[in-house]
Order: C-alpha cells, then sequence, then structure tokens
C-alpha cells in the first residue's frame, strides 16, 4: 500500500503525531507513505508492520537504501539506518494516529 500525503511532513512532526521516539534528524521531509518496502522510492515514509507472511522490520535498512526518507517501527533494528528513524509501542497504532 502507498499512499501520497496531502501535505508534506517531517520527520519530527511525524514523531510527534504518533508519540514515538526519532533517532536522527528532524527536519527530513515526506511526500508519500508505503507499508510494502518494494514500493519505496525517494521521500517516502516506510512503516515496517507485522504481517501474516512477512515482517516489515526485517526489511528496514533496504527500505533506506531505496530511498526512504524515514522509517516507523515499533522496534529498533540492531543497527539504524542512514534515515531518521521513529519507534513507536506498535507501528500498526502509529499508523493510524497519522492517519487520524
Amino acid at each position: 500500500m502507498t499512499v501520497t500525503l496531502h501535505r508534506e511532513w517531517t520527520a519530527g512532526m511525524i514523531a510527534r503525531a504518533v508519540g514515538g521516539t526519532l533517532y536522527g534528524a528532524e527536519s527530513e521531509t515526506v511526500h508519500t507513505l508505503t507499508t510494502d518496502s518494494r514500493e519505496v522510492t525517494n521521500g517516502a515514509l516506510f512503516v515496517a508492520i507485522r504481517g501474516e507472511t512477512a515482517d516489515g522490520h526485517a526489511y528496514i535498512h533496504k527500505a533506506a537504501e531505496k530511498g526512504a526518507t524515514c522509517i516507523l517501527c515499533d522496534r529498533l533494528p540492531e543497527s539504524l539506518p542512514a534515515c531518521p528513524l521513529i519507534c513507536a509501542k506498535d507501528s500498526i497504532k502509529a499508523l493510524g494516529d497519522f492517519a487520524a
């Protein structure tokens, strides 16, 4: 799922909206949101969620390599990606909070 955002959001704004902890630059901006690492483009917020067959957390670094501007997850990877990362208690709930 990829969604184009109606306005630009910064990593700091997203972190505050979802009540998450930001690791990295607050000023990075995102234009789209996706939960599928294969659909990541430059300027995307990649939301790592656990699905029935795959766990998006396994694709955090791949999403960053493909140009994600920011990552939203609910557990920290062993090493931080090259882009800002927001860690929330529950990435699915955080996605809902962001949408609201």
